[in-house]
């Protein structure tokens, strides 16, 4: 599976209306990140880790949401 071919439906929901922190809203805003497909565009999640303000926290607030959606597999 590629990256640039993400069919799950739930990835394309904004992130301003998913079950996510308002810090992690307002850092995929400031950085143009929209949908989770946006994210998983990344050549690695971790790559995540470059943007000032991104860290750890938010890092594994991303990884939950997939797993908690099925979607732990986007991550490999």
């Amino acid at each position: 599976m590629t990256r640039n071919a993400l069919k799950e439906p739930f990835l394309d929901k904004e992130i301003s209306q998913l079950d996510l922190s308002e810090e992690f809203k307002a850092l995929a805003a400031k950085y143009g990140y929209h949908t989770l497909a946006d994210m998983l565009r990344l050549e690695r999640p971790y790559h995540l880790l470059k943007h000032p303000g991104f860290g750890f926290r938010m890092l594994f607030e991303f990884t939950s949401i997939l797993r908690r959606n099925g979607l732990g597999n986007y991550l490999n």
